[in-house]
């Protein structure tokens, strides 16, 4: 037993993957949009509903725990119960409402406060799903203390990331939609940073959210770009 903790210290300090939970990403190096066409207006965003549970596809992220066993092949997958307190959609809308405010393109942007913005934007979550191969390899090493975790520290798995929210629309001061993006879906596959204890998941997902959200906020700036630019004509 006193081994066994002593291994998951050593893995906690030297993994290449934070023992983070939360939904966050770095955001000090967003770029800042140096012409924004935008910058008279202020944009809400309203917390994204939590439609996960309507596909039976996401069953395994409520029933389970971050190792997932299918078809006698272990999986390390974000399930919802590792997550911090607050609910999923209302940590990723906070953290959409964060980049785009560091990218300087509206006067400001707000959370579920329609009444104080020119434009709102509203959907659904459907897909928050991360998934990827137990790595063994981890696991061999984790039985060797420090030498053991500094060897398969950059070890990696096949792995995948799906991100969708349906239903996006962009709604004006009187509450009519000026543009109807409809589903946004983006999938990542490839290569990910594995560990033994399937935290690295967790970092995987929270990594790709940020290029998914810096394309899905390039769509919503050329719709109202767009709007904006018909309205004045």
């Amino acid at each position: 037993m006193k081994n066994a903790t002593i291994i998951i210290a050593l893995l906690t300090l030297f993994s290449s993957c934070v023992l983070n939970k939360r939904i966050v990403y770095k955001t000090t190096d967003i770029q800042l949009n140096e012409e924004p066409k935008l910058s008279s207006i202020v944009l809400n965003i309203e917390e994204f509903s939590d439609k996960r549970k309507d596909s039976s596809e996401n069953a395994i992220f409520f029933g389970t725990h971050k190792e997932y066993d299918e078809n006698k092949q272990v999986f390390c997958i974000n399930a919802e119960r590792h997550y911090k307190k607050a609910p999923v959609n209302k940590q990723i809308s906070n953290l959409l409402v964060e980049h785009l405010i560091k990218t300087g393109s509206f006067k400001n942007v707000v959370l579920n406060n329609k009444d104080s913005a020119d434009y709102s934007v509203r959907g659904n979550l459907t897909y928050f799903y991360g998934k990827q191969e137990y790595s063994m390899a981890a696991l061999v090493g984790s039985a060797f203390g420090l030498i053991g975790a500094i060897a398969t520290a950059n070890e990696t798995t096949k792995g995948k990331v799906i991100f969708e929210l349906t239903d996006l629309k962009i709604y004006d001061r009187n509450n009519q939609v000026v543009a109807d993006i409809g589903t946004f879906r983006k999938e990542f596959s490839g290569e990910m940073h594995a560990d033994a204890s399937c935290w690295c998941i967790y970092d995987n997902v929270n990594t790709k959210l940020k290029v998914y959200f810096t394309q899905l906020i390039t769509l919503i700036e050329t719709e109202l770009e767009d709007y904006t630019a018909k309205k004045s004509n």
